[in-house]
């Protein structure tokens, strides 16, 4: 169980606007594509590019969120070799759950959980359903944002076609979710709604391109 925490966690990705430390070394940089799901995928590839050249930090240096013209994640992605890698993920950790409680507090909060639907190469859309309850039909541009107030489970569901899919996740005081929602599979009847969590450090610069997307619409 250790090994394995330790094996997810090798890997310390900073987002556009977390600076790398002075002492690291590039080893490379390389343009990083994911057409077909979200951006936990995209990072998926990150972390096998940097273990395979035994990389312990990535930098996504320019990042490209969904949009019209390019419905996919993509981003110009730098890996590093650094030593005191254990003091650098607390500092980052830190400055990250800084910015929820700064969120938290200006909402009045105990937590918040924000879902979005950003561009895609596959457009289906859904109901999305939390707690038994339709809250929103998911197309690409939507979001919206629950208030779990004092409750310490979320159960949230969508159907496309046949294909339903659910999930429940835990919820904590002092945190702020964000949930990326897409479709996966073959099209159309083979395709079924795929919730995938993103930190929030990310999510809320993803939930804010959506926001922006909508408001370009002509």
């Amino acid at each position: 169980m250790g090994q394995s925490q330790a094996k997810e966690n090798d890997v310390l990705i900073l987002f556009v606007d977390e600076p790398v430390p002075n002492s690291s070394a590039k080893i490379l940089s390389k343009k990083v594509t994911e057409l077909y799901e979200g951006h936990q995928q995209f990072e998926e590839q990150i972390i096998k590019m940097a273990r395979k050249n035994n990389a312990t930090l990535a930098k996504i240096e320019d990042y490209h969120a969904p949009d019209k013209k390019k419905p996919y994640h993509q981003g110009m992605v730098s890996i590093y070799s650094y030593g005191n890698m254990d003091s650098l993920r607390k500092r980052v950790e830190s400055r990250r759950d800084s910015l929820d409680r700064v969120q938290l507090n200006e909402s009045n909060e105990n937590s918040l959980v924000y879902f979005f639907r950003p561009r895609s190469m596959r457009t289906n859309s859904y109901d999305l359903t939390i707690d038994g309850k339709v809250v929103i039909y998911m197309k690409p541009d939507s979001t919206v944002i629950v208030k779990p107030g004092n409750k310490t489970e979320l159960t949230f569901s969508a159907r496309t076609y046949a294909n339903p899919n659910s999930v429940t996740m835990r919820v904590q005081p002092g945190k702020v979710y964000y949930v990326e929602c897409r479709t996966i599979g073959s099209p159309p009847f083979s395709m079924f709604p795929f919730f995938s969590p993103v930190d929030s450090h990310v999510g809320r610069y993803l939930f804010n391109s959506v926001i922006a997307q909508r408001g370009r619409k002509k």
